[in-house]
């Protein structure tokens, strides 16, 4: 039942759907999970099948369930294939979006600096995971990034054996972290000399900077990643609605 110790005055269908997400980012219902009909919720919560089906289709809307016709209703699983299509937002000349690989990684972990902290709202003496690598296409370089991690939210994350190519899933797999969304701030800037090494580049030569805090459930920030792009007939493109 919706019954708490305070009144509510939302929509019965945001209370609803408030109940969803905290199972979904406790790890209840993991990547992948089915959930109960709206038969079953709309009994379980004492609410109307209409409410139940409007919590999930802004649910839906959120990109935290999908809806299969004939199957039933799932919690979203971000696999490496999602991850790309959904977060990566670099294109060829003829519009196909480019897959990256990389190599070269480093990991670290330290006391995060102000502008960590600032960015992914940490309090003071927390520590971060930081992991710097360089980002291929056919074998090429062509991003130097530089990704900051939370260890309260991910404990034991830098001391991994290795770190795979795309970690959004690994996020959700792992720590029942599902980001939802990304906020990039695109601007440009010229190449220092050792990025110009890593990247096989000039140095001056120009960049394409994409700073980008992730947002998991609950508009929590839990990555900061700065992306150093070389885009030598490359394009970011990103869809606005």
């Amino acid at each position: 039942m919706l019954m708490t110790d305070k009144p509510d005055a939302r929509p019965l269908y945001l209370q609803v759907r408030e109940i969803l997400t905290r199972r979904i980012s406790s790890g209840d219902l993991g990547p992948g999970a089915a959930l109960p009909s709206e038969f079953q919720l709309a009994d379980e919560l004492g609410v109307s099948q209409g409410t139940v089906r409007k919590a999930l289709d802004a649910l839906t809307q959120e990109r935290l369930v999908v809806r299969v016709q004939g199957k039933g209703t799932f919690v979203v699983e971000q696999t490496p294939e999602d991850v790309h299509f959904r977060f990566f937002n670099i294109f060829d000349g003829d519009g196909h979006r480019v897959l990256p690989d990389s190599r070269d990684t480093k990991v670290t972990s330290g006391q995060a600096t102000a502008e960590e902290r600032h960015k992914l709202q940490l309090p003071a003496k927390a520590r971060v995971c930081r992991i710097c690598r360089i980002r291929t296409v056919g074998g090429a370089p062509f991003i130097a990034e530089r990704i900051v991690l939370p260890e309260s939210i991910f404990p034991g994350i830098s001391r991994r054996p290795t770190v795979p190519n795309t970690l959004y899933d690994i996020f959700q797999s792992d720590y029942s972290i599902l980001v939802i969304r990304a906020q990039d701030a695109l601007y440009a800037k010229a190449c220092d000399a050792d990025v110009a090494r890593d990247l096989s580049v000039d140095e001056g030569a120009p960049l394409t900077v994409i700073d980008r805090v992730a947002i998991a459930i609950g508009d929590i920030p839990v990555e900061w990643r700065v992306s150093l792009c070389h885009l030598d007939g490359l394009r970011y493109i990103a869809d606005v609605e």
